[in-house]
């Protein structure tokens, strides 16, 4: 295994071991998560059978905000596709946070805040401004877009359909 693949699997590791911990805290208020784990699946019906997204912001608990991806690059790199929440797939309900904090959220109440701030760049609600950004490689090429949601956003409106505080 060469050193980019070696990198590329501790990061799958890394998201399979997130995705495990987010099954089992749902499982416990009720929602069964049943995930695809091949590529080919994934891009035609999403990351469940159970229509669930799920995904881990590392930087959460620093920036106080969430990073949802709508566009991303392709395995090769060459081309954008829709991804995410704007992804053409069954899911409905897109997971997101990290160990100690994740919201539920309907699909397709994400895809309209995102139509909302891509037509208003500066779009406000009271304080919080929410908008679009990117995540760029090294080499400065943008590799994937998302919208940027302050976490006190989601906790003072219902955005989320639920929060959930993982008692350690």
């Amino acid at each position: 295994m060469n050193e980019l693949s070696a990198e590329k699997y501790r990061l799958l590791e890394e998201a399979w071991k997130y995705q495990d911990f987010i099954t089992e805290q749902l499982f416990k208020i009720g929602i069964s998560v049943n995930a695809y784990q091949s590529v080919d699946y994934q891009l035609r019906h999403g990351e469940s059978a159970s229509g669930i997204e799920i995904k881990n912001d590392k930087q959460m608990a620093k920036t106080q905000n969430i990073y949802i991806e709508f566009n991303q690059t392709t395995l090769r790199g060459s081309t954008h596709r829709d991804s995410g929440i704007k992804q053409n797939d069954d899911s409905w309900l897109y997971v997101i946070g990290d160990y100690q904090k994740f919201f539920v959220f309907g699909k397709n109440q994400l895809r309209s805040l995102l139509e909302k701030v891509q037509k208003k760049p500066n779009y406000y609600w009271d304080n919080y401004k929410i908008r679009v950004s990117c995540h760029k490689n090294e080499n400065g090429e943008i590799t994937s877009s998302g919208l940027v949601i302050p976490v006190s956003y989601i906790e003072q409106t219902n955005l989320a359909i639920k929060t959930i505080e993982v008692k350690q």
